[in-house]
């Protein structure tokens, strides 16, 4: 998606549990990690102790519920792939900062904050990641979400644009645009499937929408059913995932022309976003990229091959 960029308001639309909040959180450490700014993340939905488990998930390739329950140290793979995940977090998690959204967490207390953390760190800019955009506060209330999200949008551009600094917010969808985002449907979401959809287009530098690609996913889930009655994986091994479209709907000075989709394979267990490359939206045939996918499954260890017997 060429790297978040300077003074940009980014929007990102899906359903519930399609990666949004994966998705922000590897953006986030990744700005933490590679530019050394303090980076803010605002969820309203979760706790940081589960944004922080999220967190070290993504690094240690640990489902997030055996971190949080179980006892890892009398498995030593796991054991050893905690420690690398710790090393790797702890390079940037002086930048990271995880915030519980509540009731005093307006965009006004957002600025102020993110003001008082560059100073604190001599930064000239952050990066502030919103998780999710209807849930953000207004100083005084409003009887309707749809005005309170058109004033939440437009301070963000404003925040953005004062701050000289990426913001990414998260949307969800509505009930028909999740009805949208299923197999049966014939036609994919937008920001406008989203409460507020039309002022966030309006305000937003650059719209992202990710939907799951029920087609793909499907191609790749017969290609491992195969492989499983050929006996030649191991059925038990089987790890749950989907195939993901980020669609790039608007991006505020690109390059004119082309449908920019952008495929994920989302490990769903293991909170990982695995880039593919961008989809061709001409392509009729998606078995050989299954097949691609399949044996770097194999070859990652979250398919494990077996011989004649074994299974």
């Amino acid at each position: 998606v060429s790297g978040l960029r300077p003074g940009f308001y980014y929007a990102l639309g899906g359903a519930p549990r399609r990666g949004k909040t994966n998705l922000m959180l590897r953006l986030a450490t990744l700005v933490a990690r590679n530019e050394k700014i303090p980076v803010l993340y605002y969820s309203y939905e979760q706790t940081r102790h589960v944004l922080l488990t999220r967190v070290l998930s993504q690094e240690t390739l640990i489902n997030p519920l055996i971190l949080q329950t179980g006892d890892i140290r009398s498995n030593t793979e796991l054991v050893n792939r905690f420690n690398r995940g710790i090393r790797e977090a702890s390079t940037y998690m002086d930048n990271l900062y995880l915030f519980e959204g509540d009731r005093q967490d307006t965009i006004e207390h957002i600025r102020g904050v993110a003001y008082g953390t560059m100073e604190a760190h001599h930064a000239d800019r952050c990066a502030i990641f919103l998780d999710y955009l209807q849930k953000v506060p207004t100083v005084s209330p409003y009887s309707s979400l749809q005005k309170q999200v058109d004033e939440v949008s437009g301070l963000i551009a404003q925040l953005s644009t004062e701050l000289q600094s990426p913001i990414m917010a998260a949307s969800s969808f509505d009930k028909e645009g999740c009805r949208m985002d299923s197999d049966s449907s014939k036609d994919r979401p937008t920001m406008f499937n989203c409460t507020g959809g039309g002022d966030i287009e309006y305000d937003a530098d650059v719209v992202f929408i990710l939907v799951k690609d029920f087609h793909d996913t499907t191609q790749l889930t017969e290609k491992i059913a195969n492989a499983v009655r050929e006996g030649t994986v191991n059925p038990h091994r089987i790890p749950h995932f989907d195939i993901l479209n980020l669609y790039v709907d608007k991006n505020r000075d690109a390059p004119e022309g082309g449908n920019v989709i952008v495929q994920f394979l989302f490990l769903i267990e293991d909170n990982q976003m695995i880039e593919l490359g961008c989809k061709d939206i001409e392509e009729r045939y998606s078995y050989a990229k299954a097949g691609k996918i399949f044996e770097w499954l194999l070859e990652r260890g979250y398919l494990e091959a077996v011989g004649p017997g074994e299974h």
